[in-house]
């Protein structure tokens, strides 16, 4: 048969259109009123550039670690107080907001441009004047405590979003006094000494295996039947712990009808918390912790679960139907569920988007355009 160039062409040329349409259409399908400003800044990089040290305090910082360490300090400082002042303006209600922090709604290039000119200024004014390490960490130091607005470290979070203040204060306590080096996409919190109550409840086999079955509907190419697949692969899992289900029944709205809230877990290697002080660092760190997860036995995704956490989704069973709430861990505070979402610290590899974890509460009844999808009412901005 002889080659149709003309054809050839057309069909990819179609192809090209469908997907492109596919594409607006998932765009499209995401709800206006849920979508984020993106929040532009440059790139995270340390203050001092060693590879190319020009002034003499810069030699001499590049020649001591501890200073290195200072300035990588504030360069952190500096990006997140620069990230912070151009988000609270993008988000002002009213020019006295707008005002208090700084940067104009409407000018984020001017704020930009005066907070990096006030750093180049005090660059050459204070650090670049100094020709003793002594005189260096005194102008880290009283750089860092003014920008942080206070002599000592800033608290691991602060709050972005605060609709519900009660509950939104109350978790970021517990976000605040977990050690940082803990901080990771599954962190299990102590939440001992407030009122918020982890669901702890195990669900029964049954309960497993009716999920799993659930599961088990959307693995197109599997050839084995589910009692084959549940007894070879899953089941030995729950035995281990390295899936888990908790559950708690509740009338959550108010039918007459009690429906299941589950907490679907499981050991991943996109838990373990990302180490480095900088962004390259934390990248090395995520390609490791993959790599060594594929040679791990289950007694070491077990280990690793035990300190890290199980990463996990919570669902409503209802009228059979399992609907996704929101990926995290299940918990009761003020009478209402909600669901503590980490998945931001995993992008920890990047200074760019700080709202790194969430807070969303269940609905009572399903919404229009959302069905049972939680609502954010908390979020709380990585200071580090």
């Amino acid at each position: 048969m002889k080659f149709n160039w003309k054809v050839a062409v057309g069909f990819l040329l179609l192809a090209a259109l469908a997907g492109g349409a596919v594409t607006y259409w998932q765009q499209d399908k995401v709800p206006t009123a849920k979508r984020r400003p993106v929040i532009e800044a440059p790139a995270f990089t340390p203050e001092v550039d060693c590879s190319n040290a020009l002034t003499d305090a810069e030699k001499l910082i590049c020649a001591d670690d501890s200073l290195k360490q200072l300035d990588a300090e504030l360069a952190v400082a500096y990006h997140n107080d620069l990230r912070w002042q151009l988000h609270t303006a993008k988000f002002a209600i009213n020019p006295e907001q707008e005002i208090q922090h700084g940067c104009i709604k409407q000018q984020p290039e001017k704020c930009q441009q005066r907070i990096e000119a006030a750093q180049r200024q005090w660059a050459a004014d204070r650090r670049d004047q100094c020709k003793t390490a002594d005189c260096l960490v005194a102008a880290y130091k009283s750089r860092i405590a003014q920008i942080n607005g206070q002599p000592e470290p800033l608290p691991n979070f602060r709050l972005s979003t605060n609709r519900r203040p009660e509950m939104c204060d109350a978790m970021l306590e517990v976000l605040n006094r977990t050690p940082r080096q803990r901080l990771g996409a599954c962190t299990e919190h102590d939440f001992t000494g407030t009122p918020i109550v982890p669901v702890i409840n195990k669900a029964s086999q049954k309960s497993q295996m009716q999920f799993e079955e659930y599961l088990f509907s959307f693995r197109k190419f599997e050839r084995r039947s589910f009692d084959q697949y549940w007894q070879e692969d899953i089941e030995p899992q729950y035995q281990t712990d390295l899936k888990k289900i908790l559950s708690k029944k509740i009338d959550i709205d108010s039918d007459g009808e009690e429906e299941l809230l589950l907490q679907y877990s499981e050991a991943d290697s996109k838990c373990m918390t990302l180490v480095g002080n900088n962004e390259e660092e934390r990248k090395t760190s995520l390609v490791e912790n993959s790599r060594k997860w594929r040679f791990f036995n289950d007694n070491e995704k077990y280990s690793s679960a035990k300190q890290y956490g199980w990463l996990s989704t919570v669902y409503l069973q209802k009228d059979g139907a399992y609907n996704p709430v929101r990926s995290g861990q299940l918990l009761f505070i003020d009478d209402n569920y909600v669901v503590l979402n980490q998945s931001g610290m995993l992008n920890i590899i990047s200074s760019s988007h700080k709202e790194r974890i969430l807070l969303f509460i269940v609905p009572k009844a399903p919404e229009v355009n959302y069905g049972w999808e939680g609502s954010e009412i908390c979020s709380y901005w990585y200071n580090y």
